[in-house]
């Protein structure tokens, strides 16, 4: 049947993609904030940020979220992260693209002015967050999934959105006309009524595959792999259909000849008696070997399209590369490939600091900021943002990104 063709017998995109996000994932870029010929205070301030970062980044696991939005990216071509305040701390939530909304036609251009995120939170969570409207919560309908063409309510979720408008700088300098609201949907509530959002970007880190030349959504690595796979499918189907039907030997008997067919079995040394023409074993070919030619072909084409060699994506290595030296060469030739993505990510975690930092300030502004525990070698410090770091002017600091890669995994390396 048609559903048969289309089933997938061999998931090549699944392979690259986790491979490619296993290469360029294992990276951890660290965000720093450093000081031009700036004082002791501002030097001690940027030191104590950097903590505060990175004991962000500890408490939330943010490099683990990382490489789920980098893998989102490889999927559907975008990944985010969204950064917030809760409970007086920053909080660092992956989000599924499918949950964000923009105006295709103010987003031609890859900034809308506008987003939406629409996503379902369990009712009892949501009263926790906003007890003051556990009463229309508690009157929202249930989210509803779609299945086919079958609608269905999902556990007991309800469905709530966040909308941004960005800020623009007045004559003077000032972010002015930003607004920032959230909604139960169902009972066309505002949980936040509109308040103001004096920032010119969205609360969310991007980090896109490949940029689309119009529009705000990118191309992921799935889509680009996608009719390569599809005839990979195509082809894998025909190969095992073939093999079934004429995977195993057959005997020819003539009619009219007489021979017993209890006699054909897997004994050893069995007698065969006959009168005619004698039962002939065959082993037909089941496929011509040029199907399975083809299938390799497209596998090592949608290998070269992502620019992952099958041995990475086996973990297995060139036959004469013995030494650790050739091996890391081989591995930095392989991953020139990767360096505009591997950029991408390294800006990921760049905007995850600067937005980490945005909420710090804001948090500890209305005084709602619990201290922060940074791990060290031996034990762990605690940074208070309001006490250690305070209030600063953004243009104090500069930001640069060191990835840690390629090196020594033991730990004396």
């Amino acid at each position: 049947s048609d559903l048969a063709k289309e089933r997938l017998t061999y998931n090549a995109i699944q392979s690259i993609v986790d491979t490619v996000t296993a290469r360029v994932g294992e990276t951890k870029p660290r965000p720093f904030y450093l000081t031009s010929a700036g004082d002791y205070r501002q030097q001690r301030k940027a030191k104590k940020l950097n903590q505060y970062i990175e004991g962000v980044f500890y408490d939330q696991k943010t490099y683990d979220v990382g490489l789920q939005a980098f893998r989102d990216a490889a999927i559907w071509g975008d990944g985010f992260i969204h950064v917030f305040g809760r409970g007086g701390k920053v909080v660092h939530e992956r989000v599924m693209p499918g949950e964000l909304w923009v105006d295709e036609i103010e987003g031609q251009y890859g900034f809308p002015r506008r987003m939406h995120r629409l996503k379902v939170v369990d009712r009892e969570e949501l009263c926790t967050y906003f007890p003051e409207a556990r009463a229309q919560i508690e009157k929202a309908s249930r989210a509803l999934e779609v299945t086919s063409s079958v609608q269905a309510n999902i556990s007991d979720m309800v469905t709530v959105v966040e909308s941004w408008n960005l800020a623009s700088p007045n004559a003077d300098g000032e972010m002015v006309g930003g607004k920032h609201a959230i909604t139960l949907i169902s009972q066309s509530y505002m949980l936040v009524e509109p308040e103001d959002y004096p920032y010119d970007h969205f609360p969310f880190a991007h980090v896109p595959w490949c940029p689309r030349p119009v529009g705000f959504w990118s191309q992921g690595l799935a889509e680009q792999l996608q009719g390569q796979q599809l005839e990979l499918n195509k082809t894998l189907w025909l190969i095992q259909r073939s093999m079934h039907l004429a995977g195993s030997f057959k005997i020819l008997l003539q009619n009219g000849s007489k021979v017993v067919k209890e006699a054909l079995n897997n004994e050893v040394g069995a007698v065969i008696t006959y009168t005619g023409a004698p039962p002939q074993y065959i082993s037909p070919e089941p496929i011509n070997p040029e199907y399975l030619s083809h299938a390799q072909k497209i596998l090592e084409r949608m290998y070269m399209m992502a620019g992952v060699s099958e041995l990475a994506a086996k973990s297995s290595k060139p036959a004469g590369l013995n030494s650790g030296k050739a091996i890391r060469e081989f591995e930095d030739v392989e991953s020139e490939r990767f360096r505009t993505i591997q950029r991408q990510n390294d800006n990921l975690y760049l905007d995850i600091a600067d937005l980490t930092k945005e909420v710090a300030k804001e948090l500890a502004k209305e005084g709602r900021m619990v201290p922060m525990r940074v791990p060290n070698s031996r034990n762990f410090s605690v940074i208070d943002f309001k006490k250690d770091i305070g209030m600063f002017d953004d243009d104090a600091f500069v930001r640069q990104c060191f990835p840690v890669s390629r090196l020594p995994k033991d730990p004396a390396g």
